[in-house]
């Protein structure tokens, strides 16, 4: 899990505080671009982004996430009950 602390180089984390800002700031751009809308797709390490910031004010108007990695520890309820749980249009598919 040093990866996911440290990055690949120890000094680039895969965190919220190391990545929330990146996203925050291509959302921005888009916004400035012009976009009203803006959808998201989200694979493994992504479809905790594009669910973090698939909520009201976030950004993300509409969401799909493939494999998702490390979401469900952050969510207070199960992956059961996702979809229902957010409001914008969202789907997902898990493969074992």
């Amino acid at each position: 899990m040093a990866w996911l602390m440290k990055g690949t180089g120890g000094n680039n984390g895969h965190t919220w505080e190391s990545v929330d800002p990146i996203v925050e700031k291509s959302i921005k751009y888009l916004k400035e671009q012009g976009y009203e809308r803006i959808g998201a797709v989200g694979y493994c390490f992504g479809a905790k982004y594009v669910i973090r910031f698939l909520k009201e004010g976030g950004g993300i108007d509409v969401g799909f996430v493939a494999h998702p990695s490390y979401v469900f520890s952050f969510l207070p309820f199960s992956n059961s009950t996702l979809s229902s749980r957010l409001s914008p249009p969202f789907t997902w598919k898990h493969v074992n």
